[in-house]
């Protein structure tokens, strides 16, 4: 598992919180959905959902202690009444028809098992449900990707990277 540092996630996350408006332009969105954020990080996003959810409620969710605890802290449910985090894996999804979108953006990637999370989110969402998902994909990072794995064996650095893997999982 990675360690993240929400505090940093949080100032440089702008491409991602991009991304995930790109993103909820496409739900279009009644107001009154119960909606599961997967991969919520640091909460920003899963608060922008939770504004356009004025009789609804939105659960984020990670797999980062740190971050939820930093989301829990910057949005709490006495300011946020529609709005919750929870720590969880989403390869162990707990719910059962509970939600009428699942939504998760640039998360997905980070997990090796993307058909135990289907699976779960299947199993998560009410008859009629929506998912939508958003992650990196195979190819998409492939220059950036190839330069670091050549950095990584080369001499000033090798011994920092022995048995290092990306944990990509495009």
């Amino acid at each position: 598992m990675h360690i993240w540092n929400p505090e940093d996630y949080h100032r440089h996350s702008s491409a991602q919180q991009a991304w995930a408006r790109e993103l909820l332009a496409k739900l279009r969105l009644a107001g009154d959905e119960r909606v599961l954020d997967l991969g919520c990080g640091e909460g920003k996003v899963t608060a922008e959902i939770a504004a356009l959810l004025p009789r609804g409620s939105v659960l984020g969710m990670d797999v980062s202690r740190d971050m939820i605890s930093f989301a829990r802290q910057r949005l709490p449910p006495e300011e946020y009444q529609n709005l919750r985090f929870v720590e969880g894996d989403m390869l162990d999804l707990p719910f059962e028809r509970k939600f009428d979108v699942v939504f998760s953006n640039a998360a997905l990637h980070w997990v090796t098992d993307h058909g135990r999370v289907f699976a779960g989110i299947g199993r998560a969402l009410r008859p009629g449900g929506r998912a939508l998902l958003q992650m990196g994909g195979r190819g998409n990072a492939a220059p950036i990707l190839a330069l670091a794995d050549e950095m990584v064996t080369e001499g000033p650095w090798r011994e920092y990277f022995a048995g290092f893997s990306n944990g990509y999982a495009f």
